[in-house]
């Protein structure tokens, strides 16, 4: 017995670790912007405190970032703590 309906892709979960390693974000971060309504919410698996996230949920959020991106940004370059830019090497 089949149980995905025709023309529905099937469901692919994803647990916390999964996720942080999808959007490069620590768990504390997830879960802050979960309460902020920025994030998707996780499912519930079950009566346990067990929880996932939908990928498809997951990929759209990360699209979304993606767009919001100025065009032909770039990061901006950190100076190290204690450098200048005099071109002398501190020894």
């Amino acid at each position: 017995m089949d149980s995905t309906s025709p023309g529905c892709p099937p469901v692919c979960l994803l647990r916390l670790h999964d996720v942080m390693d999808r959007v490069g974000l620590r768990s504390s971060a997830i879960y802050q912007s979960v309460q902020r309504g920025t994030f998707p919410k996780p499912i519930r698996l079950g009566n346990s405190v067990s929880v996932a996230w939908i990928d498809q949920e997951i990929d759209a959020w990360l699209r979304v970032r993606l767009m919001s991106r100025r065009p032909n940004s770039t990061p901006s370059k950190r100076r190290l703590k204690g450098s200048h830019t005099g071109g002398q090497v501190n020894d």
